[in-house]
């Protein structure tokens, strides 16, 4: 892009473009690809948006030297693909320490049934990535089934409410990716309330919003 006679129209991209490179770069070196992937997918979003704006340019000056004989057809406007974070706190969906659809606590279904209304709204979905997370109380093999099971479960339960199967994936990070941290707390109730937003699935969502 900046060999292009038209990169001036995309400076400023360009330049978004370098700096998510940048952080990308940075998180698959300290974390690994996993936490790579969704600045890798922000990157690919601005560098489209770059790429349209260098291509928009040099139409428009290719235009400006040829005037067309008739009338130009109008082109749709590119739909612009974005990336979007979702964290679902797992105590208003699952019951303590419980994973399957029939242990949704009230209101549960609920909100499932909204997220599922809200992607069907998307004008396009590419993919949607469920990962679940758990606190740190009890053994670490546990809590990876269970983080791995509560993705699993909304995954299955977004498909029966109509998202398609294929365009949703879902892992475990058990008690690896803590948001918090509580050392203080002397009774385990205090201490089960304080590692409550531990408790999560976050969602990557890709696609065209409404």
């Amino acid at each position: 892009m900046k060999r292009h006679a038209e990169f001036a129209c995309a400076g400023r991209r360009v330049a978004e473009l370098e700096v998510q490179l940048v952080w990308t770069g940075h998180e698959k070196w300290e974390s690994g690809w996993s936490h790579a992937e969704p600045y890798a997918r922000i990157a690919e979003n601005i560098a489209y948006e770059a790429q349209g704006e260098i291509d928009a340019c040099a139409l428009k000056h290719a235009q400006k030297a040829s005037p067309p004989a008739v009338s130009p057809v109008s082109t749709p406007a590119i739909e612009r693909i974005v990336v979007e974070k979702r964290t679902l706190a797992t105590d208003t969906l699952f019951a303590f320490d419980r994973s399957g659809i029939e242990y949704l606590v009230q209101g549960g279904r609920q909100k499932l049934d909204a997220l599922a209304d809200e992607l069907k709204s998307w004008k396009s979905l590419e993919r949607i990535e469920l990962t679940g997370h758990t606190d740190q109380l009890g053994p670490d093999a546990y809590n990876q089934t269970l983080s791995g099971a509560r993705a699993e479960q909304i995954r299955q339960y977004l498909a029966s409410r109509g998202i398609p199967l294929n365009l949703i994936e879902s892992r475990g990070r058990g008690e690896m990716e803590p948001v918090v941290q509580c050392t203080a707390q002397r009774n385990r109730s205090a201490l089960i309330e304080c590692l409550q937003p531990n408790r999560r699935v976050e969602l990557m969502i890709q696609g065209v919003p409404p």
